[in-house]
């Protein structure tokens, strides 16, 4: 049961992120002022960007086996 609910609890937070980047993209996409776009990229950034080039960044490194 527990197993379950972490495999759930893992789904809301992931597709949460991912609206909230989602969202980030959304903003600076449409007609709205620059503060909002700015928050729109920032939003992007946090939540899509960093996640990402820390995930590859630790594939690689175990990859290459660069860890001391």
């Amino acid at each position: 049961m527990k197993k379950i609910l972490k495999r759930i609890l893992a789904f809301i937070v992931t597709n949460t992120i991912m609206g909230i980047g989602i969202w980030g993209v959304y903003t600076n996409e449409s007609d709205t002022e620059i503060g909002w776009q700015l928050w729109g990229w920032m939003l992007a950034i946090i939540t899509i960007a960093f996640p990402t080039i820390s995930f590859w960044l630790d594939k690689m490194t175990w990859l290459l086996d660069l860890e001391d």
